[in-house]
């Protein structure tokens, strides 16, 4: 009897030995079980910004956290070791020592509105072991009216872009209105850039943060500046609040040696200006005379300036015309050409400037009534009769109102003075 009694003893405490050896591996192989939750809490959130604050809910090591911009169910669970470590990723991420700080106030900034961001945080054990990984997503105000940051412009569309996801409503109005860069109206500024023509667009197609319209064709001349306007309303975001209304315009421009600088407000756009063709010569045929009876110089060739003129803000504040850059610029040539009756050819070439004393000039003529400007080519000194008098206008001679440059021109008649200069000549 004594000897079982001393059997069953010495198995209790065997069996006790092996409950208390495998505690005590459990707790070396997983440190893990003695570390603390992670509480997440989140006090403030505006558009742009938010406070949280983490903490371990009992004693712990170290704890950690980061940020990462998406929903709990969008965004990978950083495993417990990386997060714990700071290696985890993120838009921001850190760690605190529990003994210094039993919770840590984190203010983010700099977020995007009505969004979603997940906070995850770790805790360690006394061991230093990473624990179970929490994690709280939390969503951006908007409440911020969408608003338009830029406008491009194509041969056939319009986009106007803003700082997030818009919708364009069906029905509502975009103006465009057309600046003239180089125009010029006394009655208007004190520099260059009249508004010559508007255009209305609708039917925009929406894309995230653009919206695209189809352009009008001929809706305006390359070199132009276009003012892109629009009312409250035209545009919503996700949380339908509209886009405030823009009026845009240009209140002028200047230039200089390194090229033209406007005044905008608003949505301004600057196109490309290119080339463009003189007119043809008015009524050419055969020139009889280069003065009248009073002396006084006649235009051998009048010819369309296009649009108009350019014009150009001196330094010192003065309105110039854009044919008169400076007075040694030579602005072409004129050609005499005669043919003897034995087939020879002769030639005689003059400068054409702006210079009125040189033997051929050309003036910038406007009519009032038709409000056009034409070119005139004057000579001082007289053709033989019967020259064929050639005269070549080259590229870069005038700048028409929206900066564009003219291509070279060439004009030619034959020298027929009338019979009574004739007979006053002899």
């Amino acid at each position: 009897m004594k000897k079982s009694i001393k059997y069953l003893a010495l198995a209790a405490i065997a069996a006790s030995a092996m409950v208390s050896c495998q505690l005590g591996e459990d707790e070396v192989s997983n440190p893990a079980d003695k570390a603390a939750e992670m509480n997440i809490s989140v006090t403030a959130v505006d558009d742009e910004s938010c406070s949280f604050t983490i903490a371990p809910s009992s004693a712990a090591l170290y704890y950690s956290y980061a940020v990462f911009k998406g929903s709990l169910d969008a965004v990978a669970t950083p495993s417990a070791d990386k997060l714990y470590s700071v290696s985890a990723g993120g838009i921001k991420k850190g760690t605190f020592k529990y003994s210094d700080n039993a919770s840590a106030t984190i203010e983010l900034t700099g977020l995007d509105d009505n969004s979603d961001y997940t906070i995850f945080a770790v805790a360690g054990s006394p061991e230093g072991a990473a624990g179970t990984v929490s994690g709280q997503t939390f969503h951006t105000t908007d409440t911020v009216n969408p608003k338009a940051s830029s406008v491009e412009i194509s041969d056939s569309t319009l986009v106007i872009s803003f700082a997030e996801d818009v919708e364009y409503v069906a029905g509502k109005e975009v103006v465009v209105d057309v600046y003239a860069p180089a125009s010029y109206k006394y009655q208007s500024y004190t520099y260059p850039a009249d508004k010559v023509g508007s255009f209305s667009l609708v039917d925009g197609v929406s894309d995230g943060t653009d919206v695209t319209f189809e352009l009008p064709e001929d809706a305006y001349v390359d070199g132009a500046i276009l003012a892109v306007s629009f009312g409250e309303g035209t545009f919503i975001d996700d949380n339908d609040l509209p886009a405030k209304e823009i009026k845009s315009y240009v209140f002028g421009n200047y230039y200089t040696s390194d090229g033209w600088y406007p005044e905008t407000y608003g949505l301004v756009v600057e196109t490309e200006a290119g080339y463009y063709d003189l007119g043809d010569a008015e009524e050419i045929g055969d020139v009889t005379e280069i003065f009248d009876e009073d002396g006084y110089n006649v235009p051998v060739v009048i010819f369309s300036l296009g649009e108009g003129i350019g014009w150009y803000l001196s330094s010192s504040y003065r309105m110039y015309p854009t044919c008169d850059w400076g007075d040694d610029y030579a602005y072409g040539s004129v050609l005499f050409e005669q043919t003897a009756e034995d087939g020879r050819v002769s030639y005689k070439e003059l400068e054409l400037s702006s210079d009125e004393e040189d033997d051929a000039f050309f003036y910038i003529d406007y009519d009032e009534e038709s409000g056009e400007y034409y070119g005139c080519i004057y000579l001082n000194e007289e053709p033989l009769p019967g020259d064929t008098v050639t005269i070549t206008v080259p590229e870069y001679a005038y700048l028409d109102i929206y900066g564009r440059v003219n291509n070279e021109k060439t004009y030619s008649f034959v020298y027929q003075p009338s019979e009574e200069e004739d007979g006053e000549d002899d």
